[in-house]
């Protein structure tokens, strides 16, 4: 399964690893909407000594999800696997949490803003908000779209553009073994 979270600021708890803060809050959210498994966000990061941490290599090769929508709609194929998530990009909008309801939008109907610090191929970007420890305005992170845009490009969904850290956003959550 994959979705996203509820949103978040980039300034999280430092000396804190933001895999830890991420994937638990990824784990609390499919807990309260009974998702079995474990669950890690899709962020990257590079920490204070230059060690790049990458999204990608984070999740499993197997399928993904979305999960169901409250209307009883059925679960969304996004990815028949690791590889085609990273090369093809999401095959549907990422754009439900892990209940099922779908995530309001930002600026405008066609953009749902989610953290990634990460590069088109899932590996760690120059701009993660200072390791996702830095709040401030000043400081910039890679972030995707969970909706599409009319003219979207495969790596949308993780790299759609930089954005200032001190604005709440959400995270990607996928399951893994």
């Amino acid at each position: 399964s994959g979705s996203t979270t509820g949103a978040f600021a980039a300034g999280l708890p430092a000396p804190q690893n933001p895999w830890t803060f991420a994937d638990e809050r990824c784990s609390r959210e499919a807990i309260a909407a009974s998702l079995p498994g474990r669950y890690v966000a899709w962020l990257s990061f590079t920490d204070g000594v230059g060690t790049k941490f990458n999204a990608s290599g984070r999740i499993a090769d197997w399928p993904y999800y979305l999960p169901g929508g409250l209307d009883g709609s059925a679960p969304v194929l996004i990815a028949q696997n690791r590889v085609e998530l990273i090369t093809k990009g999401a095959a549907a909008p990422v754009d439900r949490l892990a209940s099922g309801v779908q995530v309001d939008f930002d600026e405008n109907s066609a953009v749902a803003w989610v953290w990634t610090g990460s590069n088109g191929d899932g590996t760690a970007a120059t701009q993660d908000c200072n390791g996702w420890t830095n709040g401030l305005a000043t400081q910039s992170g890679i972030a995707g779209n969970a909706r599409r845009i009319p003219s979207f490009t495969p790596t949308d969904w993780t790299a759609l553009g930089g954005r200032t850290c001190d604005v709440r956003r959400r995270f990607y959550c996928f399951q893994v073994p």
